[in-house]
């Protein structure tokens, strides 16, 4: 079994508890979620009419997540609403921050659109996912997407046998992507490193048509952190 750093996982839950439960199963092997991307999941949606805080609560009693799909043609929108289980479903599994990077088609009657949501809202308290603002996402339309990192190699890493870990120092990296092929996530192979060794952004093996959007594009993103020496 792998072994788990709790305390890199530890600092990581302050900032997102969601995604940091995600992480940890699928490091211990409790998921089978693909890194890969995946043809989008269809989820069913209705349209509404009605807007503000009153109602939105009222749709939440009824099982039913409000949300926005923004950017139609002629720069149209649509109010809908999900089913709530669907929705807390889409974080449980992909994390707040994943979800970010995760195409879906939304159903409405006949229609069927090409999206990916861009902010979701989720109650501090409860952690009920209160609303998911879609953005219509064409194949031919390019958009900047923060796409989730993850660690691979670290069974054969020189530096986690001298009892070392990888620390991710950027646990996601805005990529510039085409609508229809954003990657669910982005490997980091550190099988090669030793303790303190760092990956670079251009370091990163990206897949075809995307490219790295950053101020600094030589900005670390996971360095082999601990001390220890190898086991005899």
């Amino acid at each position: 079994m792998k072994r788990v750093h709790l305390a890199a996982f530890s600092r990581l839950a302050a900032v997102d508890p969601v995604q940091t439960c995600y992480s940890l199963y699928s490091r211990i092997g409790l998921s089978s979620q693909a890194t890969t991307s995946a043809e989008p999941e269809t989820i069913e949606a209705l349209l509404r009419e009605d807007t503000g805080r009153h109602t939105s609560n009222r749709f939440r009693k009824a099982g039913r997540t409000p949300g926005i799909v923004f950017s139609m043609p002629g720069n149209e929108s649509k109010l809908i609403t999900l089913d709530s289980n669907t929705a807390s479903n889409m974080v449980r599994i992909h994390g707040r921050r994943g979800l970010l990077a995760q195409r879906y088609h939304i159903k409405l009657g006949d229609e069927q659109l090409p999206v990916l949501p861009r902010v979701v809202h989720i109650n501090s308290v409860s952690n009920v996912v209160e609303n998911i603002t879609f953005m219509h996402c064409p194949p031919g339309r390019k958009i900047t997407v923060p796409i989730p990192v993850e660690v691979i190699g670290e069974d054969a890493c020189p530096g986690v046998k001298q009892n070392g870990f990888p620390y991710l120092i950027r646990r996601s990296v805005e990529c510039l992507c085409p609508g229809d092929a954003i990657p669910a996530a982005i490997e980091v192979d550190v099988s090669g490193l030793n303790l303190g060794q760092t990956v670079l952004l251009p370091q990163l093996k990206l897949p075809e048509g995307v490219q790295v959007v950053a101020p600094h594009p030589t900005l670390p993103v996971c360095k082999i952190a601990g001390k220890g020496s190898r086991e005899g």
